[in-house]
């Protein structure tokens, strides 16, 4: 099937991804609606056997971006051919077949701009649990929601917002925020699940308390008070 006529584009940035991107890729290609989607591995200068992993895959293409997270997301949706965008980290994987079949059944409604998954850390460690059910919990009664949640969104309302802005922090919560201002953005009860190796890299408290930072000096640059 020509690009062309995809449904959806799922776009993945990496770097030295090689073992994560096969477990991401492995778990897109269990995906019922696979064939409708182009996927866009956005490669910002891997070392190791990244690209010679995706190569395995033939559903998907790499193309190269500067290296930064949001860089390389942006790269993808500019090279995107689908109208609808969305957007993976590469050390999540899709646990549900049915996933792309969700996100397109739901944009059916032409009020709704996107959404996002339900998040869950990967592991059995009760502390793991506690923080995907708080992650959760957050976007719901906050609307704040960050790239490991697998937003989608259209591609026209993605160019009308103005993309991610790199640079900007949270810049992935700030483009949600942009994107619910314009239309309806849903969180659908599937889940993405993130792979927990900066937690146990870094330490639980260490992470824990890096990520309350990060999402204080986000909403008080945004001048909001909690």
């Amino acid at each position: 099937m020509n690009s062309a006529l995809k449904q959806i584009s799922i776009i993945i940035p990496t770097f030295n991804e090689a073992q994560t991107i096969t477990c991401l890729l492995r778990s897109l290609a269990r995906q019922q609606r696979i064939n409708d989607a182009e996927v866009i591995i956005v490669d910002g200068g891997s070392e190791d056997a990244t690209r010679d992993n995706v190569a395995g895959f033939p559903f998907a293409r790499v193309i190269q971006a500067e290296r930064g997270l949001m860089k390389q997301l942006d790269a993808g949706a500019k090279a995107a051919s689908a109208p609808v965008l969305w957007f993976l980290h590469a050390d999540s994987t899709i646990p549900r077949q049915s996933s792309i079949d969700a996100i397109l059944e739901l944009l059916q409604d032409s009020n709704v701009l996107g959404g996002c998954f339900e998040f869950r850390l990967r592991g059995d460690d009760l502390f793991y649990a506690v923080i995907s059910f708080l992650v959760n919990m957050r976007t719901r009664l906050f609307n704040r929601v960050y790239g490991d949640q697998g937003i989608f969104c259209r591609r026209d309302a993605y160019m009308a917002v103005g993309g991610l802005l790199s640079g900007h922090a949270c810049e992935d919560a700030d483009l949600y925020i942009r994107l619910s201002k314009k239309g309806q953005m849903r969180l659908l009860h599937h889940t993405v699940e993130t792979s927990a190796r900066t937690w146990q890299h870094y330490g639980k408290w260490h992470t824990l308390t890096y990520h309350l930072r990060e999402w204080l000096s986000f909403e008080c640059s945004r001048g909001n008070k909690l």
